[in-house]
């Protein structure tokens, strides 16, 4: 009985695990979107633990099996350790709280409106023990 209790626990552990994995709809150029209104065509930026590194670029708009969809939100905990600078167009209406909640090697972030872009420089400040 015990043997038949650990190998379910084990299959819940896995499938739960590829469902979390997978919590997006596609992925184009290494960026994994949400569909938010399939009607409209928006989608909203997502991603899990460390998926981003380095510099990122997120379009305006993102084209998956023949649809163009525009990018209008990032969603919470998107972003994490190893980003050092994201550049976001101005179309993007809304970035979820806890967006950024981990980017501790964050240096740069860019927001893009056509004309100028917006620049924030990060300086890491050492916090006390």
């Amino acid at each position: 009985m015990r043997n038949f209790q650990t190998k379910t626990l084990l299959t819940a552990l896995l499938l739960l695990c590829s469902t979390v994995a997978t919590a997006y709809d596609f992925v184009v150029d290494g960026i994994y979107y949400n569909i938010t209104d399939a009607t409209a065509k928006t989608v909203a930026v997502t991603g899990f633990k460390n998926i981003y590194s380095g510099a990122v670029t997120i379009p305006a708009t993102v084209t998956y099996n023949g649809t163009t969809y525009g990018v209008t939100s990032i969603e919470s905990g998107s972003f994490c350790e190893n980003l050092i600078s994201v550049t976001i167009p101005n179309c993007v209406e809304k970035i979820k709280g806890s967006a950024f909640l981990y980017c501790t090697s964050l240096k740069e972030l860019r927001i893009e409106d056509g004309e100028k872009t917006l620049h924030f420089g990060f300086a890491k400040v050492a916090g006390k023990k």
